[in-house]
């Protein structure tokens, strides 16, 4: 009788891990015919300006960004470096406008 109280624990268990694994897995998102994982962000071009997404467990989030500098999109806070005066390198953080970065 112990034997079959093992096999039906053992059952459960599987079945549990196997649920589980497949309840807490993040769906990619579709776009134009193409798959983009999940979690990474992507932009996409619409009405002349870029718009950035993040894959969101099979859902596109809007994020808030500007296409400023020649024509590339930057989200709000991120660090770019530009090439200034007498050649260095500036970094840059963007946040609706460019800031320099201290």
């Amino acid at each position: 009788m112990a034997s079959l109280v093992h096999i039906a624990v053992i059952c459960v268990s599987l079945c549990t891990a196997c649920c589980h694994g497949y309840k807490y897995r993040k769906l990619p998102c579709h776009e134009g015919g193409k798959r983009y994982q999940h979690g990474f962000v992507y932009r996409f071009k619409t009405s002349n300006r870029c718009h950035p997404y993040r894959c969101d467990n099979g859902w596109w989030r809007t994020l808030k960004t500007e296409c400023i500098r020649s024509g590339l999109c930057f989200p709000n806070g991120s660090i770019e470096t530009f090439e200034g005066a007498n050649w260095l390198c500036v970094a840059y953080r963007f946040y609706a406008v460019w800031r320099l970065v201290e």
